[in-house]
């Protein structure tokens, strides 16, 4: 299977050729006449766009389709609390492992002692939540 980009290029270049090959044509040699000729360009024109936007929009919607079928297999993540102190107490007690729910293989790689950031705390929640690691605990929604 191609990549429809390679097609899209490979028709631009026909086009390319084919309004070179007409534009190097004298005109006593063109078959017909000028208007007709831009007429006839511009329908040609037209179809080929619509035949580009109608694929584009196939697949835009085999795409929807996809990501709404990821969705569907993928419980939904719980809302993390607004609190920022709240959330590092939630990562604190997951890193002590206190509910005892959490693999026991789950690790937590810290910084030389530097201090982790609300973003970073949310990120790490988050990021367990999306792993249905915090599902059941109660304490995130």
């Amino acid at each position: 299977m191609t990549d429809p980009r390679d097609d899209i290029h490979r028709l631009q270049s026909i086009l390319d050729a084919l309004e070179e090959m007409w534009l190097r044509l004298p005109d006593a040699e063109l078959p017909i006449a000028p208007a007709e000729a831009a007429q006839d360009a511009k329908i040609g024109a037209d179809i080929i766009q619509a035949a580009l936007r109608k694929d584009g929009q196939r697949r835009m919607e085999a795409t929807r389709r996809a990501m709404e079928a990821a969705r569907a297999g993928r419980a939904p993540t719980g809302k993390l609390l607004g609190d920022p102190i709240t959330r590092r107490r939630l990562l604190e007690a997951i890193i002590a492992n206190d509910n005892g729910k959490l693999p026991e293989r789950l690790t937590v790689a810290f910084r030389d002692g530097k201090e982790l950031t609300d973003a970073e705390v949310e990120s790490i929640l988050a990021a367990l939540d999306k792993l249905g690691l915090l599902k059941g605990s109660g304490d995130h929604k």
